[in-house]
């Protein structure tokens, strides 16, 4: 494999890990290196800081957005209480929130959040917008009606323990008879935008000239991951066409 020298020293011992060969589980998520995971999930931090809200709005035009959106309404009322898991600058938040919704963002990466308070701010919004990690979400027991985690959020962490810790999580907040939606990009041509398989699921390619990586779930390897949670028997997993992109989606409910 060539690495030229502009690869970044993360990227280049995530690639020297993903060589050693190390196997791969039924699910075929590759779980034996821990450290493997946390680097992606901080990597994914760099690369929204590097692409920031103007490169990152330009991949979201106002009717993929509108989509979204629309597809979200179906499963929520102003009456729950919500949470936007990899919320970033407010994208589906903000418009949720001037519909008369009653949603909180949460999200890694400070810089989009900054971006998603101004946006609030200058639309007269009181919304509560936190930094942080889905693995280790800052709210109590039985929070939200409502959990959503859209676009590829959950697609960054590339281990099963800390897809496992993360969807834990999110049920762990989860009120009693809430719905937590996962929405996931797939892989329809075995190959997206250019992108390269370095693993089974695993996709690296670049945007805008940064490159990061990604797990693509198949239904089967969702199926498979939700299986191990023991606690989590109410679940369905489909796809979904949203303005002409066919997405995976898992409905969780409690």
């Amino acid at each position: 494999m060539h690495r030229g020298k502009s690869l970044p020293n993360l990227w280049i011992s995530i690639l020297n890990i993903l060589e050693e060969g190390y196997d791969i589980d039924n699910s075929g998520i590759q779980i034996h290196i821990k450290t493997y995971g946390n680097d992606a999930i901080m990597d994914s931090k760099k690369f929204y800081k590097k692409i920031e809200v103007k490169g990152l709005s330009s991949m979201a035009n106002k009717e993929k957005t509108a989509a979204q959106i629309k597809f979200i309404q179906k499963f929520i009322s102003q009456k729950n209480r919500i949470l936007d898991i990899g919320g970033g600058y407010g994208r589906i938040t903000i418009p949720l929130a001037k519909m008369g919704y009653q949603i909180d963002g949460i999200d890694l990466s400070p810089n989009l959040l900054k971006e998603a308070k101004q946006q609030a701010k200058i639309a007269n919004l009181k919304l509560a917008f936190k930094v942080g990690d889905m693995r280790n979400l800052p709210y109590k027991d039985e929070s939200f009606d409502i959990v959503i985690c859209m676009w590829s959020t959950f697609s960054y962490m590339l281990i099963k323990e800390d897809q496992i810790q993360a969807i834990t999580e999110m049920y762990r907040i989860l009120k009693k008879n809430g719905l937590i939606i996962i929405n996931l990009p797939i892989d329809t041509k075995n190959k997206i935008n250019g992108g390269t398989f370095i693993k089974p699921n695993i996709l690296k390619k670049d945007i805008m000239g940064v490159e990061h990586i990604v797990y693509l779930h198949t239904k089967e390897t969702l199926n498979n991951l939700l299986q191990n949670l023991k606690n989590i028997k109410n679940y369905e997993i489909k796809y979904q066409n949203i303005n002409g992109t066919k997405r995976l989606i898992a409905f969780i409910r409690k």
